[in-house]
């Protein structure tokens, strides 16, 4: 797991309590990552946040195993 900060691009779709967002990653991301990438908020959790606001995402990449 590793951190990530990025920008709010807009909202993709809501639901009860939680919000999906497309974010653009603030940096190259190391892993390979393509710079803009969904978000999830829980709104109880983290509030609700807008575009052009700053997010910290918690990010786990794996692998595929075929």
């Amino acid at each position: 797991m590793s951190w990530r900060r990025a920008e709010v691009l807009r909202e993709v779709r809501r639901w009860s309590g939680a919000v999906e967002y497309a974010v653009r990653l603030a940096t190259e991301d190391p892993a390979g990552l393509p710079s803009e990438v969904r978000a999830l908020a829980y709104l109880a959790m983290v509030g609700e946040p807008c575009p052009g606001d700053t997010v910290l995402l918690n990010v786990k990449i794996g692998r595929a195993h075929v």
